[in-house]
């Protein structure tokens, strides 16, 4: 069910995550309306995040793939291609390509979920055995509102921006 993410991927990620760790930055991240138009206000669409953790152990998720179609994009001349961490879906039954790793494991897996406008969704991963994982996705109750903090929840959080809310147009 999963593969073994590219090193040289997972070691710019690590880098990329301690200079903003070291800096006290929020770490970077990527959103992507995944529906054609104009962005719709959150009250019209389904927000799903993965999260990115520093410790203990740098673990990254995100979204690569929606309904089949990619969501990659290529950085650093070419050799590193990214996810978005935050995706936002019109209402309706959707399969995501999820990537997670930790440290210099991980891999790729596929996940369905039916999700509601107005509504926010975490990607999450759970354990199951030392080489297996699944991916569910967790209903955030009526009324959450996505910060920068739940994206990257780090120890961290001294940056100004780590409590402000997450706007779904402006990275």
């Amino acid at each position: 069910m999963f593969r073994l993410p590219g090193v040289l991927a997972a070691a710019f990620a690590a880098a990329l995550v301690s200079s903003q760790v070291a800096l006290a930055q929020p770490v970077p991240l990527r959103k992507q309306h995944a529906y054609g138009g104009s962005p719709r206000p959150l009250a019209q669409i389904a927000t799903v995040y993965g999260t990115t953790l520093t410790r203990p152990g740098l673990a990254l998720t995100y979204v690569c793939k929606i309904d089949g179609k990619s969501y990659r994009a290529t950085i650093a001349f070419g050799s590193i291609s990214i996810c978005p961490s935050i995706v936002y879906l019109l209402p309706g039954n959707h399969q995501l390509v999820v990537q997670h790793g930790r440290g210099y494991a991980g891999g790729t897996g596929t996940i369905s979920g039916n999700v509601a406008a107005g509504r926010v969704y975490e990607i999450v991963i759970d354990q199951v055995e030392s080489m297996r994982v699944s991916i569910r996705l967790q209903e955030k109750p009526p009324g959450f509102v996505l910060t920068y903090k739940d994206v990257s929840p780090g120890p961290f959080l001294s940056g100004t921006r780590q409590n402000s809310n997450i706007n779904p147009a402006v990275d």
